[in-house]
């Protein structure tokens, strides 16, 4: 399927507030998540953390500082899993910016290899934590907001079967994935079918939706916001013509901090080449 068509697919889901699920040889829907009712989970989430604590449930931190003490986790591998998350962003930042192949292919293989040992850490990290008062609120909050928001016909009137949940939770979370990635909601935003209508509608764009904040889905907030963002920066920057028509390029478009900065990447480079040469054309992210 073309890009084009699976941007115009999440756009029909999000104006729609729901999608459609195929299980089974049927056909489920998912009602979109309204903000308030989000909201109101949230504080549900709270109170089944406050139930778990006085039913005797340990919190996270209480489960790590006994693994500490047990010697089956340590700060230092907390502290690596910050310095991780750090240098994996710095990274891909860093990536964004390198156009030779050679400094690409080097480090994308040094995200990939920091990638891997954060996962693995956040894995054992998980097996300590995963029977929390934290987690059994998140799982008491997933399953309402799954059990009240999927249904067996598109009047949305019957629910699914709890016992279905697990199987349909894969499904599930590939649908929502579509809507939480930042770039397919920008491109999303970006499409003419939506952008031309906010752009007449900037100073009430609630309006294309006719709902207001009891009513509209998070991601209907979302493409608003994000179409925002777009339209401000074409009125208020100087956008390069190379990038006018690229969403995801204009999203991320610093203007001024962004040219000033060339030089350097210029010089950057350059830096890099050199550090090539001496480590066997092996970089660290460190390098970057």
């Amino acid at each position: 399927m073309k890009k084009e068509s699976e941007t115009s697919l999440i756009l029909l889901d999000i104006l729609r507030g729901f999608s459609k699920i195929s299980y089974k040889n049927d056909c489920l829907y998912l009602k979109h998540f309204v903000v308030y009712d989000d909201l109101h989970l949230s504080e549900m989430e709270v109170q089944s953390y406050n139930s778990a604590i006085k039913m005797g449930v340990k919190n996270e931190e209480a489960l790590l500082k006994n693994a500490i003490e047990k010697k089956f986790w340590s700060k230092e591998e907390e502290e690596t899993i910050q310095n991780l998350e750090w240098v994996i962003d710095k990274s891909n930042q860093s990536l964004s910016k390198v156009s030779d192949w050679n400094l690409r292919k080097s480090l994308q293989s040094s995200i990939k290899l920091d990638e891997d040992k954060l996962d693995a850490l956040k894995r054992k990290k998980h097996s300590i934590v995963s029977h929390s008062a934290e987690s059994f609120a998140s799982r008491k909050r997933n399953t309402k907001t799954l059990l009240d928001n999927v249904f067996v016909d598109e009047a949305m009137k019957t629910q699914i079967d709890e016992d279905d949940l697990f199987d349909l939770m894969p499904l599930i979370n590939q649908k929502v994935s579509q809507f939480i990635d930042v770039e397919s909601i920008v491109k999303a935003a970006f499409d003419p079918y939506f952008f031309d209508l906010y752009s007449l509608n900037e100073s009430n764009p609630m309006s294309i939706f006719n709902k207001d904040i009891y009513t509209i889905t998070i991601w209907q907030k979302n493409l608003i916001v994000y179409a925002s963002i777009l339209l401000n920066k074409l009125k208020n920057m100087d956008i390069p013509a190379s990038i006018r028509e690229d969403p995801v390029k204009i999203y991320k478009y610093q203007g001024q901090a962004e040219q000033k900065t060339g030089e350097n990447v210029v010089h950057g480079v350059e830096d890099l080449k050199q550090k090539m040469k001496q480590k066997d054309g092996k970089l660290s992210a460190e390098d970057f």
